[in-house]
């Protein structure tokens, strides 16, 4: 039982048993002035308020009960939106033999709704007794687990939605929504949210779901946070900017207050976002929902319509990543290309690549970044090599390669094939598994340019120099029937005296 002795205590009491359906509002209003006086008065109505939930826990609901019990989750309710919420309550708690259970079998007994017990164990993690913190933390922790592991219904975007708002709305409680951002990609959800970039099939093929919850859930006070944090990495700006389309990039400002959500704005994550644009330079329409939704609940703020945006506003991206951080090595940016997930979908995506990096660098594209060696992702490298060896040469050029063949003859547009380094890896990625996808590249060398293909590959020996052969076979037997192609067959020879 909770000690109370005050007379104000007393007439608390009174109030709470004495409510009836006429003087229900006016008790209400009563008792949350007297919140609002303070944290002492909302230490005092706390006390009461939980001492009178304990006290009915065994009765028999009758109607006076009934009402008793929804003046007590009203008053509990207007409690936790105030900012001395995590005080007043850890304080009520100290004098309270705290069982496991007892956080639910509250929470149960006021008919707190997911997101207001969500609220609670976030709000008692705050605490400085290391029991009451410790109890807060796996209370709030379990009600995600609950809806991360319920088999029957998956947890909706609505669902998720409500808990963020929720928080939002108070001040107590918003400096707690890092935390919940930092745990809520674990959750089982039917749609997207706008801040988890977890889809359901991604979520399906993730076998770490359980050890994630099992670490929390068996974690000390002094590895929670560190947990949360390992779990934040999960959420990616790239994600988050996809997921909100558009009106990301309608102007500076409200671009650099996205960007600046997740932190580190690193030469990495900055890869990742662009990879993440360059795939949805289309069909993001429908994220417009989401983005009027985010800007309102996070940034606290109001969005002209951005239903009308198509495309991405490369210019006010490039401009707002370097005001973050003008320290950006666009080179290593261009080099971390090779992550999972970076697909160039078409030309259009393509030619923003390239214009997102001649705005952002004056300097001629690192062509070592994507033909210098084989990717990871080397469905990735593909993606860009198809487009970039047809590319104009206005847009995208091998000129400023530092392995190029002089060779007289007709212009050779962007200088695709006389690079070396791109003639190289094409013959490593055919003996890789792509030998399909890098014939469709040689489709134009082989009918325009064919002498120069064939010299130039003859510079490459790899394993099984597979492609080689192939080139070779295709193109050597037209020179050997033609007396003018002489000086080729000449140049081969002493260039490589195994290629015949």
């Amino acid at each position: 039982m909770i000690p109370v002795s005050a007379d104000v205590a007393a007439e608390l009491r009174l109030l709470f048993e004495c409510a009836t359906d006429s003087n229900f509002d006016s008790i209400r209003r009563e008792i949350c002035q007297l919140v609002d006086s303070g944290l002492d008065g909302c230490i005092l109505v706390l006390r009461v308020c939980l001492n009178q939930v304990l006290l009915n826990a065994g009765e028999v609901k009758n109607l006076q009960l009934q009402l008793q019990q929804r003046l007590l989750s009203d008053v509990f309710r207007y409690c936790l939106r105030k900012t001395c919420f995590t005080t007043s309550f850890c304080e009520v708690l100290t004098t309270i033999a705290l069982t496991d259970d007892f956080l639910e079998s509250l929470s149960n007994l006021l008919e707190l709704s997911v997101a207001e017990k969500i609220g609670v164990g976030l709000a008692l993690s705050d605490s400085e007794n290391s029991e009451i913190k410790q109890k807060g933390q796996w209370f709030s922790i379990a009600q995600i687990e609950e809806l991360c592991m319920n088999p029957i219904q998956s947890v909706s975007n609505d669902q998720i939605h409500e808990i963020v708002v929720f928080l939002h709305q108070y001040d107590g409680l918003l400096k707690h929504l890092d935390t919940l951002n930092n745990v809520v990609s674990l959750l089982k959800v039917t749609e997207r949210p706008f801040f988890a970039p977890v889809t359901n099939g991604d979520f399906d093929r993730q076998p770490n779901l359980s050890r994630h919850l099992d670490m929390y859930l068996g974690s000390t006070n002094d590895d929670f946070e560190s947990l949360l944090s390992e779990i934040g990495k999960e959420i990616s700006m790239a994600d988050i900017v996809a997921e909100l389309g558009y009106g990301c990039t309608v102007d500076n400002t409200r671009c650099k207050e996205i960007l600046s959500i997740v932190e580190p704005l690193d030469d990495v994550a900055i890869s990742k976002l662009l990879g993440a644009v360059v795939g949805t330079h289309s069909g993001l329409g429908d994220a417009h929902n989401r983005y009027a939704t985010f800007v309102s609940a996070i940034l606290n703020s109001h969005t002209n319509d951005s239903s009308q945006l198509t495309k991405w506003n490369a210019d006010v991206l490039v401009d707002s990543i370097n005001e973050l951080a003008p320290s950006t090595n666009w080179v290593r940016v261009m080099e971390y290309l090779d992550h999972e997930g970076f697909n160039i979908p078409d030309e259009t995506g393509f030619y923003l690549l390239m214009s997102i990096y001649t705005r952002a660098c004056k300097d001629p594209f690192p062509l070592h970044a994507v033909c210098g060696s084989l990717w990871k992702n080397r469905e990735g490298q593909i993606s860009f090599l198809k487009h970039a060896v047809s590319a104009s040469p206005d847009k995208f050029t091998f000129a400023h390669s530092s392995r190029h063949l002089d060779l007289a003859g007709p212009s050779q547009g962007n200088h695709a094939w006389s690079c070396l380094d791109l003639l190289e890896v094409l013959c490593q990625l055919a003996e890789v598994g792509y030998a399909t996808s890098v014939r469709s590249m040689l489709e134009y060398p082989l009918g325009h340019c064919p002498e120069l293909l064939l010299v130039g590959v003859s510079h490459v020996t790899t394993v099984y120099n597979l492609l080689q052969y192939e080139v070779l076979s295709c193109i050597f037997p037209a020179l050997l029937k033609d007396p003018t192609k002489h000086n080729v067959m000449n140049y081969l020879w002493h260039t490589n005296p195994y290629v015949n």
